[in-house]
């Protein structure tokens, strides 16, 4: 408590008028037994405010830790999904090249089967051109 020159002085006064009364009050109060009793609760006091900010460091401390052990596990989870999208854009571009050959893959497969179909067409188109003349000259001549 920081107080100026009269300040104390009249701390001092008022604190004089407040020992002579309690004094009326408690016959056996001396300035001694005044100031144990004073010191005693400032100790006690002292002692409750140590305690109260070792609970909350340690509270605090708590917290902290919580906060470090949930960075670490959400960098490990970012870590991880980022790895996952590498893969996925890895598969996706192996996807899109398979999509891309898949014409050319088939195509020469479709152009082999569509020539067999011309020459198989032809060869039985000519086979039924064959038969036909051969079935119209049956008319005629049988």
């Amino acid at each position: 408590m920081e107080c100026g020159r009269g300040e104390w002085r009249v701390a001092g006064n008022f604190l004089k008028q407040a020992f002579n009364t309690l004094k009326f009050a408690d016959k056996t109060l001396t300035k001694e037994k005044l100031l144990s009793s004073g010191n005693y609760y400032k100790t006690e006091l002292q002692k409750a405010l140590d305690n109260d900010i070792q609970k909350k460091n340690g509270e605090k401390t708590a917290i902290t830790n919580k906060i470090k052990d949930s960075k670490e596990t959400l960098a490990a989870e970012i870590n991880s999904l980022e790895e996952q999208v590498v893969r996925l854009q890895k598969t996706i571009a192996e996807k899109q090249a398979e999509l891309s050959n898949l014409q050319a893959h088939w195509q020469p497969k479709l152009e082999d089967i569509e020539k067999k179909i011309q020459t198989g067409r032809h060869a039985i188109e000519g086979v039924l051109s064959k038969m036909q003349t051969l079935l119209n000259l049956a008319e005629k001549e049988l």
